[in-house]
């Protein structure tokens, strides 16, 4: 603004000066427009050089426009010696080296101008994050501007150092918009300072332009784990998920990996991974309130205890079964398997094998008890809908066979549909633990 205002004021006193001393009435045609070419010595930014160009563009108008070509050529010189003045005092940072006008009724005035040393050479970047986000974030920005380092330096090198009285406005504009149309930080608006020196200081004062998460749920779930081990995995996944509370949605999901990936590096530290060879499938939902589903399966153990209680039911009723089984190989389980019945009493004892393909699970095997062939299977549609059917359940014939879709509701209850393939349906409750 005072750049602007200084060159006002100097041009409008050029106008005065030679409107004072130009020849009244004088003939021959009239200065109707004015242009400037400028050649520089050494590069700068585009920016940089239209700010000149439309400085001296201001101060010739106002000098020749609506004069005779006889009364511009009579001031000529004294007009190429005011406009150097005005250059060298209010551009700082640049020197006329020379400067010609050539007079017609469409004048020309030629600048050659010497950019003075030092200019930027270098950039570094100062983050001021908003109060409420995870410092993970600052070294997340920092290191995303450093990937990006030359590229804006390219933008703004070549500025000399001595110009920053009016150049640091527009420097911090150009970084601005390079901010703007890279839209690398969706959902936050970054507004950078500038301060000029050979290694300039980027400051950039962030703050979120839509809406943020506020809460984050996680949701573990695991067909080989039980829920009570499940629940510390919770837990320490909840108190490491703080660190995108805050965060625009928008930007959570476009840096969906970034986040998942600083789970997958707590978990591989974490002492149950090794223990029971976990391994995880996260998949996040992002919202005000936000929910990181956690999938988590061993490779070397598969244990569950189940209490069942079907509602209308008087066979195998209450059932508390459990089930523990080893991989010696990739996805191929050996397992024991175990249902109490307290009324009327009963016990079962079951061995066997089983394997998984993707979302299915086959398994076959042996019930010590009564003496006939089990099997298995699973279809795990997602990770709370469960569609299974079991073969040989019962020693009673009409209800030997089962099939059931389970709705898991909460970590440690979930509800089945039930039926027996002949004429009975009915709700069984199963705490999970």
């Amino acid at each position: 603004m005072r750049l602007w205002l200084t060159i006002s004021i100097l041009s409008l006193a050029v106008a005065v000066i030679f409107n004072a001393s130009a020849l009244a009435n004088a003939p021959g045609g009239t200065v109707s427009s004015t242009s400037v070419r400028i050649e520089l010595a050494s590069s700068v930014p585009e920016p940089i050089l239209a700010r000149i160009k439309s400085a001296a563009e201001t101060v010739a108008s106002r000098a020749l426009e609506g004069k005779t070509i006889q009364e511009a050529e009579a001031v000529k010189a004294s007009l190429a010696q005011a406009m150097e003045m005005i250059f060298n005092e209010t551009l700082s940072g640049f020197s006329v080296e020379t400067l010609e006008i050539d007079i017609a009724e469409n004048a020309v005035v030629k600048m050659r101008l010497l950019p003075s040393q030092p200019a930027i050479k270098r950039v570094k970047f100062e983050i001021r994050r908003p109060a409420g986000l995870a410092p993970y974030w600052n070294d997340f920005f920092e290191n995303r501007l450093d990937m990006a380092r030359g590229e804006i330096l390219s933008l703004i090198s070549g500025v000399p150092v001595s110009s920053a009285r009016w150049s640091t406005e527009i420097v911090s504009s150009i970084v601005s918009d390079w901010l703007k149309d890279k839209n690398r930080f969706p959902g936050f608006i970054l507004t950078p300072n500038a301060t000029i020196g050979e290694q300039t200081l980027i400051t950039l004062d962030i703050r979120t332009s839509s809406d943020t998460i506020s809460f984050v749920f996680v949701k573990p779930r695991s067909t080989t784990m039980p829920s009570l081990l499940l629940d510390r995995l919770k837990f320490d996944l909840a108190s490491h998920s703080e660190f995108i509370v805050g965060l625009p949605i928008v930007f959570a999901e476009r840096y969906e990996r970034e986040i998942v990936d600083y789970f997958f590096n707590y978990l591989a530290t974490n002492s149950q991974t090794d223990k029971f060879g976990l391994r995880y499938d996260i998949k996040p939902t992002f919202g005000k309130n936000t929910v990181i589903r956690t999938l988590a399966e061993s490779e070397k153990y598969s244990a569950f205890a189940r209490a069942k209680v079907s509602v209308d039911r008087e066979q195998r009723n209450p059932d508390i079964e459990g089930h523990f089984g080893f991989f010696p190989g990739p996805k191929t389980e050996l397992f024991l398997e175990t249902n109490f019945l307290p009324g009327p009493l009963d016990i079962q004892m079951n061995a066997g094998a089983g394997r998984r393909f993707g979302n299915f699970y086959a398994a076959g095997g042996w019930n010590f008890v009564d003496d006939f062939g089990r099997v298995w299977l699973d279809w795990f549609i997602t990770e709370d809908i469960i569609i299974s059917y079991e073969k040989n359940v019962s020693d009673i014939i009409d209800e030997r066979n089962e099939g059931s879709v389970k709705f898991k509701a909460h970590d440690y209850f979930s509800f089945d549909v039930v039926t027996d393939f002949n004429t009975k349906v009915w709700l069984r409750i199963v705490a999970n633990l």
